[in-house]
């Protein structure tokens, strides 16, 4: 019996020694700015974050929707798929940050790009919602002044007055 287990033994180590790698493997990069595919290889976000070596990030939906309540807004990112919801404070800077490189790859694919100058013909500012809530009654949200300057705060995350006083705004973003 001892001499079957030592026979299997050298086997087993005979056959793993013969094997010989086919290809290495090269993971994916990304840079901000490419364009985020999903899972069908359609494309629906642009990178707005990257990690250090590239190969994680995050990414802003190509669609935005427009004159929504906050829940309005989160069931919509949250309908994009598993992974999708609204950015929180955080990433709404990040985005900003980046929003030149972004919205010129969002307009290459004929959508609205984030944070556009607002137009204040209608007299409303633009925001956008945050994941964030201050507390059950009210969301933080984000605002482009158009003049170098950054604003935010909170706002009721239900009352649809609010919608005569700025255009609310909603992205998506997802990590990967």
């Amino acid at each position: 019996m001892r001499t079957a287990f030592l026979y299997l033994t050298i086997a087993v180590a005979s056959l793993f020694a013969s094997c010989t790698p086919v290809s290495s493997y090269t993971p994916k990069t990304y840079e901000v700015g490419d364009l985020y595919y999903n899972s069908n290889g359609s494309a629906e976000g642009v990178v707005f974050y990257v990690s250090e070596d590239g190969q994680h990030g995050k990414a802003i939906h190509l669609l935005q929707l427009i004159d929504v309540l906050w829940y309005q807004a989160r069931d919509w990112a949250q309908g994009h798929g598993k992974g999708w919801d609204l950015p929180t404070r955080e990433e709404l800077l990040l985005i900003a940050k980046n929003h030149v490189t972004v919205n010129q790859v969002i307009a290459a694919h004929g959508f609205t790009g984030f944070m556009v100058d607002p137009d204040f013909e209608d007299g409303r500012i633009v925001v956008y919602w945050s994941l964030d809530e201050y507390d059950s009654n009210n969301a933080y949200f984000y605002q482009n002044s158009g003049f170098g300057g950054d604003a935010n705060g909170y706002i009721s995350k239900t009352e649809e007055e609010i919608l005569s006083l700025a255009e609310f705004r909603s992205c998506a973003v997802r990590s990967f």
